[in-house]
């Protein structure tokens, strides 16, 4: 590495990649691949962008007690894996949002997730990939 005029000593890389490597998102997603199967179990659906995973499921109102408890027993299980994996699931950065119409979560009480003994209170506003997602997705946030 070159930081100014000075040069670092190399030094032999014996597992991992090199951040910034060409192959670096590539291998890292087979090595996440097994993620899938876990998800898929507890019926969510999935979206996965470098280490960015977001699970998204569609339900009724009075299904919200059930499906938390679906997805709080997901994260629990996807956080053990991503630990055999020397991976970590990060819930400081972790981020809940009901989406749908007024009506609709007028309905719902939802405090948030609890993953690993930590409450993941839900947001009004999120942002996924750059673009701040309301519960309506009206878009109004981002205008």
């Amino acid at each position: 590495m070159v930081a100014g005029s000075t040069l670092s000593s190399p030094l032999p890389l014996r597992q991992g990649v090199p951040q910034g490597s060409v192959l670096g998102s590539i291998l890292f997603t087979i090595y996440i691949g097994g993620i899938r199967e876990i998800i898929t179990k507890y019926k969510f659906d999935y979206m996965i962008y470098a280490d960015d995973v977001q699970l998204f499921q569609s339900f009724f109102p009075q299904d919200l007690v059930t499906v938390v408890q679906q997805a709080e027993v997901c994260m629990q299980e996807l956080k053990s894996w991503f630990t055999s994996l020397k991976l970590t699931l990060n819930a400081a950065k972790t981020e809940t949002m009901l989406i749908g119409a007024s009506r609709s979560l007028g309905k719902c009480h939802f405090p948030g997730l609890v993953i690993d003994g930590c409450l993941v209170k839900s947001k009004a506003k999120v942002r996924s990939l750059g673009v701040i997602l309301d519960q309506q997705l009206n878009m109004e946030s981002r205008v």
